[in-house]
């Protein structure tokens, strides 16, 4: 059998995402998730690995970053192999993708990616090259049970977070025509707290390609009188539901918030589908994993970076010249980003009508 890479036209990237996830390949590596991945100074590109009979082996989305003389790759949670999706890529494999990615002028590719993904035998360079754009956090799971275990596991005070919010007379509805009020809440809570979360109109995309197929559910609870307090929005493969962004209106809770009964209610839709695990995200800071904590999560490592040098000599350079310059500029870069971050989303928030 000979297996061979190519890269998937972006007109045709999206109808690879039913047989990717029927596969089993983490939410970062469905092409639906492009709309997230898509921003200044990345490029998003898919490979796919057939075998003589066109039968689909494995796959692959490649963030480039950097100019010609210094593009680098970037694979987040990949690559995938659809054939046995909990192993390794065969060491053919690797090498092809490697050679499809040399072609196309890549000076290194960098894997960010959990053990066993890659060969056994894979020949990497010392360090992380690319240390600015990674999923490096401790993140917190919690494993689906059915509802009755799965409720029992959680804290005390968890359950009685949820019944207080039930005889609150909160409700909670899903779908995606939810999208102005859940993204008015988040975009609320990161301004006030302090974070970034997507445009609406990248949700809005996002929706547009998952929405179909479950990738992306908007959850948002209501007080009595109908008025929105809290929401949150999910992003599912086919094991893992994760909690992507959420908020809350602090002035509509009435000292009876309604995220825990969010989660709750994200949790049994996510076992209905047939998910093994809820991720809550990242373990940090401390106020916001003291409340993730009541569910009772298991802590997941942070995935390992992995480096492989395509062009040796091009690779160097960039140890060696590139990296120190961006490793001095990137936090600055990012206070900038962040700052018209700011500046845009209060725009678009005082435009919409409340």
């Amino acid at each position: 059998m000979t297996r061979s890479w190519f890269e998937v036209p972006a007109a045709e990237v999206m109808a690879y995402d039913e047989p990717v996830r029927t596969a089993g390949a983490p939410l970062w590596q469905l092409p639906f998730w492009r709309p997230f991945l898509q921003r200044p100074g990345l490029a998003v590109r898919y490979f796919a690995e057939r075998d003589d009979g066109g039968a689909l082996l494995a796959w692959a989305c490649v963030l480039q970053w950097g100019p010609r003389a210094y593009r680098v790759a970037l694979v987040q949670d990949g690559p995938v192999n659809l054939v046995h999706p909990s192993g390794p890529i065969p060491a053919e494999s690797a090498h092809g993708l490697y050679a499809a990615l040399r072609a196309r002028g890549f000076v290194f590719v960098r894997f960010c990616t959990t053990p066993g993904t890659l060969p056994p035998a894979t020949r990497s360079v010392d360090g992380d090259l690319f240390p600015f754009f990674s999923r490096d956090v401790v993140e917190l799971h919690v494993p689906l049970a059915g509802e009755a275990a799965t409720l029992a596991g959680f804290q005390r005070h968890a359950r009685q977070h949820i019944k207080r919010a039930e005889r609150r007379g909160y409700t909670v509805r899903s779908g995606a025509g939810l999208l102005d009020p859940v993204h008015r809440i988040i975009q609320m809570t990161a301004l006030r707290k302090g974070f970034r979360v997507p445009s609406r109109e990248t949700l809005a995309g996002l929706l547009d390609a998952g929405g179909a197929s479950g990738g992306i559910r908007l959850y948002l609870a209501e007080d009595p009188d109908g008025r929105p307090v809290s929401a949150i929005v999910i992003g599912a493969d086919r094991t893992t539901w994760h909690y992507l962004f959420g908020g809350v209106d602090p002035d509509r809770t009435a000292g009876v918030s309604p995220t825990p009964l969010l989660h709750w209610t994200a949790m049994r839709d996510a076992m209905a589908a047939g998910a093994g695990a809820y991720n809550l995200g990242a373990g940090a800071p401390a106020s916001i994993a003291a409340f993730k904590e009541q569910f009772r999560p298991t802590r997941t490592p942070a995935p390992g970076s992995v480096t492989v040098a395509l062009r040796p000599a091009a690779t160097a350079a960039w140890r060696w010249a590139a990296l120190p310059v961006l490793t001095r500029l990137w936090p600055s870069a990012q206070r900038v980003r962040g700052r018209l971050w700011r500046r845009r989303a209060n725009t678009r928030l005082a435009a919409r009508p409340a």
